[in-house]
């Protein structure tokens, strides 16, 4: 076979090791704000430092009679995440049987006085982490459980913004876990789950000891109808919109993918997406089905950016939960309240890797986890639309997961992209070589290959001062560990 055209990282000129080192110093940045409502712990339960500053007394957590005893197993963070990672990282497990015993049996369906779900194909995070934060803003306690993570599990749990602690979270993993990872006789009812499950599972249980929330915001997994997240109460569902993601556990066409997404629609409660959302037709049928039905929020902002879009749906969540709570309409005190939530939202909120502009020591980073068709053409107007910022051209450090195409992801870059760096993410990653051998088949030109994401991107910023790091949000990931860069310095606002 002939050699690819391409060039390795060990052989190339253009690969040879730059004139400065490699940097590990991490990104610049703004210091984090210290938590108004950072967590202390009290007993083996957990305890906010400082009351509530919303509406939270009028619910109250139930509390489980495990939460005041010391757990006598101790563990630490690599045998918490190595049993974590035997329940396969990876598993799908159809079937909510499982979860729902599980939910019933340890009383946690409810975590929060409101229960909001975020289901969609893409911009999930980001309108959730909006959600959060304008809540936050507006002075509720509230929690925010997302996937997948960057660089630290701790990104997935957070209250207030905050991620949870090693110590909080490695005192309540040996319970759930020993009843439910299947390593031990299980009792009856516990039957083992995945590693999906059983990250729920955590996620609920430190939002119950961190109570009482005011909300609590759930990122749906995958799907919707048989998402482990499905078996939770809820008082509003939110759909992003949909498109062509996960065909072989989803189906293959739009249609089929609305229904599996709109399965979290519940008679009664409340449905919302935006104008424009992708296959929202599909999704006003699918949710009809199931007896609910879908407001659609219409943003004021003409051709929304996926950032603007997650706001104005976050916004309007909030909006629909103060008439919830109120006896009757929401005063003008609420909405003015609401309204300078939003701002402070628009000004301050940041979701890491989702059409993130950072600036590093070697230039500015352009980080986009944009790994299917939507997101990468959305990846594509957002570099279009600052272009102008970049006046010396661009690189991309670029991998791809599991059974991604680079016609699929990639192509709709092509045209703004200057230099290409392949490498494989770290983990699911596909192999770098033959990803280049297909964007060359495309028409790329200066493609090179480099054995790994700290190395790609050291060479992309030796040649270019902006870099592009898209593809995957595990090379992401890959990228900021190599920076450097903790949970803890992931700040949303």
């Amino acid at each position: 076979m002939a050699r690819p055209s391409f060039r390795s990282r060990s052989t190339s000129p253009r690969c040879s090791p730059p004139s400065r080192p490699p940097s590990k110093t991490p990104f610049a940045r703004s210091p984090r704000k210290a938590s108004s409502n950072s967590m202390g712990m009290g007993g083996s339960g957990y305890t906010a430092s400082t009351p509530s500053t919303g509406s939270s007394t009028t619910w109250s957590s139930p509390i489980d009679s495990r939460a005041d005893r010391v757990d006598p197993r101790p563990m630490d963070r690599e045998a918490f995440l190595d049993r974590l990672l035997a329940q396969n990282q990876f598993a799908i497990k159809l079937g909510l049987d499982a979860m729902r015993a599980a939910v019933l049996s340890t009383g946690l369906q409810r975590v929060a006085r409101h229960m909001v779900l975020v289901g969609g194909t893409n911009g999930k995070g980001t309108t959730a982490a909006a959600l959060a934060c304008i809540a936050h803003a507006m002075g509720w306690r509230t929690g925010l459980y997302t996937s997948p993570h960057l660089i630290d599990f701790r990104e997935r749990i957070r209250v207030d913004g905050v991620p949870v602690s090693w110590p909080d979270l490695l005192r309540i993993a040996p319970d759930l876990l020993d009843r439910f990872d299947g390593r031990r006789q299980p009792a009856q009812g516990d039957r083992p789950l995945t590693y999906f499950e059983l990250t729920t599972l955590l996620a609920l249980e430190h939002f119950r000891r961190a109570g009482p929330l005011d909300l609590a915001v759930i990122e749906v997994g995958l799907g919707g109808r048989l998402d482990a997240t499905n078996v939770l109460d809820r008082d509003l569902v939110v759909l992003t919109g949909v498109d062509l993601d996960h065909q072989e556990w989803l189906g293959n066409t739009v249609k089929a993918i609305a229904t599996e997404k709109a399965a979290l629609a519940r008679p009664g409660i409340p449905c919302l997406t935006t104008e424009g959302a992708g296959g929202i037709a599909e999704l006003e049928r699918a949710v009809r089905e199931r007896r609910g039905s879908l407001e659609r929020v219409h943003c004021r902002v003409p051709e929304p950016t996926p950032r603007e879009r997650a706001l104005c749906l976050a916004g309007e969540t909030l909006r629909h939960l103060l008439l919830d709570t109120s006896t009757g309409p929401p005063s003008s005190s609420d909405l003015a309240k609401l309204d300078n939530a939003v701002r402070f939202a628009r000004t301050r909120l940041r979701w890491p890797g989702r059409q993130e502009r950072r600036l590093w020591e070697h230039g500015t980073l352009w980080l986009d986890g944009a790994h299917n068709a939507e997101s990468a053409r959305a990846s594509a107007r957002w570099l279009e639309s600052t272009r102008e910022q970049r006046a010396g051209g661009l690189a991309a450090v670029v991998g791809l997961s599991g059974d991604r195409t680079v016609r699929e992801v990639l192509s709709p870059l092509l045209p703004l992209v200057d230099d290409w760096w392949v490498t494989a993410p770290s983990s699911r990653g596909r192999n770098a070589v033959e990803v280049a051998q297909e964007l060359e088949a495309l028409g790329a030109v200066n493609v090179s290959v480099a054995d790994a994401a700290g190395g790609a991107l050291v060479h992309a910023s030796h040649h270019r001062r902006d870099v592009l790091v898209v593809g995957s949000l595990y090379l992401l990931g890959d990228v900021l560990d190599h920076l450097g860069v903790t949970a803890d310095d992931l700040a949303l606002w």
